[in-house]
């Protein structure tokens, strides 16, 4: 597990290690397995980086890790050039600059009313109103 250390100016680092990082809730259990380098974030790019090809995820696969990990220094990244439902792949960051993409391993996801994991974002946004939400069921 990564310590998480505040510095006077509020901004928070983590250890930058190549240890799997292991998030569990009530939706499921995920581990996320860096497969690239802490980097800078602008140089995490498909066309860069041959790692990134190998771990890409769907979109409703990706829904499930940010449900999963509640979004706590993950966060998904995009690729609008490829043809294939295969375009998002999740990086862990150690700052709010730096970050390394990871192969996403599941060990479980499940939502109580049994939506996926888009109708359980969209239940759980205060935008919609209880009628929007009935009607998503």
């Amino acid at each position: 597990m990564s310590i998480i250390k505040k510095s006077v100016n509020h901004q928070w680092a983590a250890i930058e290690s190549r240890d799997p990082y292991l998030y569990s809730n009530e939706f499921g259990r995920v581990t996320l397995e860096p497969v690239t380098a802490f980097m800078p974030v602008s140089l995490i790019s498909i066309d860069k980086l041959t790692e990134i090809k190998d771990v890409l995820l769907t979109l409703e696969e990706a829904e499930q890790v940010a449900l999963i990990t509640e979004n706590k220094r993950v966060s998904m990244c995009f690729s609008f050039s490829l043809k294939s439902n295969k375009s998002v792949c999740i990086v862990q960051y150690s700052s709010a600059n730096r970050a390394a993409v990871c192969r996403v391993i599941f060990d479980g996801f499940n939502t109580s009313s049994g939506l996926s994991a888009q109708e359980q974002i969209k239940c759980m946004s205060s935008s919609y109103t209880s009628h929007e939400i009935l009607s998503i069921k």
